[in-house]
């Protein structure tokens, strides 16, 4: 089960900072000490994306695994083919969702998917914990889909949390059942990852904003060992 880093929320406050401040590079080195399997980056040109200037020194400090995030258009999946990624993920630049809505466009995403298979890239997209989403990712190509999990983690204490749980856990067999691969990603903390991991059928977690946020209180290292411990207790139980 691999644990990797989102850079966007690093970027995203650095360009409000308009300082440089904070270098998300520096960050996915300290993640990468502090004991990250991977590195996720957002490129293009929305808030919290690298350059690709950024995106070729990032190739060169961080030698785990790398996924790049982008938006689903062909000129931007070119510029990130040509970086040689171990994934590529599809995902969505709206304020309000960054999830993909795989039903709206799904002849153009198989054109991309296939570019990305023909440069030996995995294809993975950012989507909602729907069936219907599932199952077009499985017709599309995709080899893996992250599910965001921002409603569940939001809603963690409510009386709500159940339902986004069940929605979680059916779309994560859904996909296992389809031979894709599933990774989570949106709002994830030591507290919320152990309940996802009891499923036994999550292959990577993908931290952020609370990650860094937690850090600043424990450092990188512990707030990783958190999670990793997290991840670890609940796998003992199943």
């Amino acid at each position: 089960m691999r644990i990797s880093v989102h850079l966007g929320s690093l970027a995203a406050i650095r360009k409000l900072n308009n300082n440089g401040i904070p270098d998300p590079l520096l960050g996915a080195v300290a993640a990468d000490l502090a004991g990250a399997d991977g590195i996720v980056a957002l490129f293009g040109n929305g808030e919290g994306a690298l350059n690709s200037a950024e995106v070729t020194s990032l190739k060169g400090l961080v030698k785990s695994h790398l996924t790049l995030e982008i938006e689903p258009h062909d000129e931007l999946l070119r510029k990130a083919m040509d970086f040689k990624p171990d994934q590529v993920t599809l995902s969505n630049d709206d304020v309000h969702s960054q999830s993909i809505n795989l039903l709206a466009d799904s002849s153009d995403l198989k054109l991309l998917v296939q570019s990305l298979h023909s440069a030996n890239i995995e294809a993975n997209a950012l989507i909602d914990p729907e069936l219907e989403q599932i199952k077009e990712a499985k017709k599309i190509g995709f080899d893996a889909i992250t599910l965001n999990t921002s409603s569940y983690t939001a809603n963690a204490v409510s009386s709500d949390a159940i339902i986004h749980y069940e929605d979680l856990e059916k779309c994560a067999l859904g996909a296992i059942r389809m031979e894709m691969g599933v990774f989570a990603r949106g709002g994830l903390t030591h507290r919320s990852v152990g309940p996802l991991a009891s499923f036994g059928m999550i292959d990577e977690f993908i931290l952020g904003r609370t990650y860094f946020a937690r850090s600043i209180f424990v450092g990188m290292e512990k707030a990783m060992r958190e999670v990793r411990e997290a991840i670890l207790h609940a796998s003992k139980q199943m």
